[in-house]
């Protein structure tokens, strides 16, 4: 997720349901990501909170908080850049 929304935004009680499933989702993805600017104002409270799940859970993630940023291309881009190379390894 490139600073996207959560469940805390956007309730969805089967994604929800699937966090609870940390084995499988860690055996099922194998570059599951997230980003977010460190000054987004947009879902950055989201993001953290997806962060401190995901992390209480014990799911595998990759985690990059671009400094200064906030909800823009300037993270997306180089994030979407660094993301594609990981699926070519």
């Amino acid at each position: 997720t490139f600073s996207g929304v959560t469940t805390t935004t956007v309730p969805n009680a089967g994604v929800e349901a699937q966090l609870k499933q940390p084995d499988a989702i860690n055996k099922q993805l194998r570059n599951f990501t997230v980003v977010v600017g460190e000054k987004d104002s947009v879902t950055g409270k989201d993001i953290a909170g997806l962060k401190s799940e995901l992390e209480k859970q014990q799911i595998k993630f990759d985690y990059h908080q671009y400094p200064g940023l906030n909800h823009e291309m300037d993270v997306w881009r180089p994030a979407y850049a660094e993301f594609v190379q990981k699926l070519f390894k």
